[in-house]
């Protein structure tokens, strides 16, 4: 349910993940066009709220920071409509993988770009700690380990281990 000018909206059928400075909007149906169709609808509404109060999205010139991803399975093809998501009457750009609170995801959950991108910075790290080895004791190297590669497996394991 959205809030909106203090007005609550059951009619609404967002979800809302926000962190810090970071808003996600989820919405699901069976039907592309039915869903483009209520996305639409509701980010109308929701830009009249951010207007009303003052805010804006990302800026106002653009929504460079601003996209849309379908999620769905890998044997399911998207259809092409007529429309795309539009916020002000600007076209959110559809992508095929985004980040989410530091995880990368995909389009069909595989989360294979978060691996890569993790797996590159946790193998220029080994590199530092493997030129400086012979020089701290294991102590230091321990302390080097869980400071530079260690929260790269941990931070929001829950979502992309799984």
């Amino acid at each position: 349910m959205i809030y909106i000018n203090g007005i609550l909206n059951s009619s609404s059928i967002l979800q809302f993940i926000i962190f810090v400075d970071d808003t996600n909007v989820f919405l699901s149906d069976k039907s592309l066009e039915t869903l483009n169709n209520k996305v639409n609808i509701e980010l109308e509404s929701l830009s009249d709220w951010f207007k009303a109060n003052k805010l804006s999205v990302n800026s106002k010139q653009n929504l460079s920071k601003t996209n849309n991803i379908i999620f769905r399975s890998c044997k399911k093809t998207l259809p092409v409509l007529d429309s795309g998501i539009k916020i002000d009457n600007k076209e959110i750009i559809q992508v095929t993988s985004t980040k989410l609170v530091c995880v990368y995801v995909d389009e069909h959950l595989t989360f294979n770009e978060h691996v890569s991108v993790t797996s590159k910075k946790v193998a220029k790290n080994i590199g530092i700690i493997a030129r400086i080895r012979h020089v701290l004791q294991r102590p230091v190297l321990m302390n080097l380990y869980y400071t530079l590669i260690f929260p790269y497996f941990s931070y929001c394991n829950i979502i992309w281990a799984t």
